[in-house]
């Protein structure tokens, strides 16, 4: 195992190393709720936002083995995936802080879930807007080619009301 006595640091430093990863979570966690709710055109800025913060995340998880020098004890310390009372007592902030991240975490598939169905309607919706369009000003164009055949003039505000 990991001597701490040579390893003074290692707790402190994860520690600090959990908490921004935790700060990460958290903004991707808003980012992700607020795509549930903006505008349309937000989305791709949101999506990109989300894009940059797991490069952090994944930047910071390289660290956090380095600082647990690969034991992997540690590592799961680190992940909140061990039982907590398999930890040396001074272990076991480490996996407190994990278990908050893991909070977060848990909460994250639902909310996929729901931007995925959001993106989708948007697609749909999009794909509407392009058929409707078309259909709007075939529809115009049929009136207008009928009226000529019949040899009767369009009434007045005939296509604003169409």
């Amino acid at each position: 195992g990991l001597n701490m006595g040579a390893f003074p640091n290692a707790v402190l430093r994860i520690i600090d190393l959990l908490a921004e990863k935790r700060d990460y979570f958290a903004l991707y966690e808003q980012a992700s709720l607020e795509m549930l709710s903006c505008e349309s055109d937000g989305l791709e800025e949101k999506l990109e936002r989300r894009a940059v913060i797991i490069d952090r995340i994944d930047s910071l998880d390289a660290q956090i083995d380095e600082a647990c020098d690969n034991q992997p004890l540690y590592c799961r310390a680190a992940r909140a995936v061990c039982g907590r009372g398999e930890l040396p007592e001074e272990w076991k902030p480490v996996f407190d802080c994990a278990m908050q991240i893991r909070a977060i975490a848990g909460r994250l598939p639902d909310i996929d879930l729901q931007i995925q169905m959001r993106l989708e309607q948007e697609r749909d919706m999009a794909m509407e807007q392009i058929k409707s369009n078309n259909r709007g000003q075939n529809a115009q164009a049929a009136k207008y080619y009928s009226a000529m055949v019949g040899g009767a003039a369009p009434r007045p505000g005939r296509f604003g009301s169409a």
